[in-house]
C-alpha cells in the first residue's frame, strides 16, 4: 500500500476544519442577523436613507427589508452549502491521498479561485476560515497532486 501524501492529508484536514468552523460561526451569528432584521422591520424609517432608496425602486420600506432579508438568507444558504461541499471534498481527499488523480487538481483550482474571490475581511472568523480552507488547503491540494503524479510515473 502506498503512503498517503502528507500535503493532501493536511490540506484535507485544514479544509474540513475550516468549513466546520465556518458553519458553526454562521449558526452562532444567525440570531444576531435575525434580530437586526427584526429591528429594521419595527423601526420607523420615515425620512431615512433606506426609505429614500426604497422609493427609488418603487418599493415600500417593508418590501425593501423583506427583499434584503431574502437575499441575506439565500447568500448564507449558498455559503453553508459551499462549505458542506468542502467537508465532503476534504473527506474524499483523506481517502484518496495516496492516489494520483485529477481530483485534487480540479478541486484545488476550484476552491482556490473561490478563495481568492472571497478574500476581503481576513480579520474575522469567517475570513480566517476562508483563508485556511479557500487558499491554504487548495494550494496544498495542488502541491500534493503534483507530487502524486510525479511519484506515479
Amino acid at each position: 500500500m502506498k503512503e498517503k501524501n502528507k500535503f493532501l492529508q493536511i490540506g484535507s484536514i485544514l479544509m474540513i476544519v475550516a468549513a466546520v468552523v465556518f458553519i458553526i460561526s454562521v449558526a452562532v451569528g444567525m440570531p444576531q442577523v435575525i434580530a437586526s432584521l427584526d429591528f429594521l422591520k419595527t423601526t420607523n424609517l420615515d425620512g431615512t436613507q433606506m426609505m429614500e432608496n426604497a422609493e427609488k425602486l418603487n418599493m415600500t420600506a417593508d418590501q425593501a427589508i423583506a427583499f434584503s432579508s431574502t437575499i441575506i438568507y439565500v447568500l448564507i444558504g449558498i455559503m453553508v452549502a459551499f462549505n458542506v461541499v468542502k467537508i465532503i471534498v476534504g473527506i474524499l481527499g483523506l481517502k484518496k491521498a495516496d492516489q494520483p488523480s485529477k481530483f485534487f487538481t480540479v478541486w484545488g483550482v476550484i476552491f482556490l479561485i473561490f478563495g481568492i474571490l472571497g478574500l476581503g475581511n481576513i480579520v474575522s472568523i469567517m475570513g480566517l476560515c476562508n483563508l485556511a480552507g479557500g487558499i491554504a488547503a487548495p494550494i496544498l491540494f495542488l502541491i500534493g497532486a503534483k507530487q502524486n503524479k510525479k511519484n506515479s510515473v
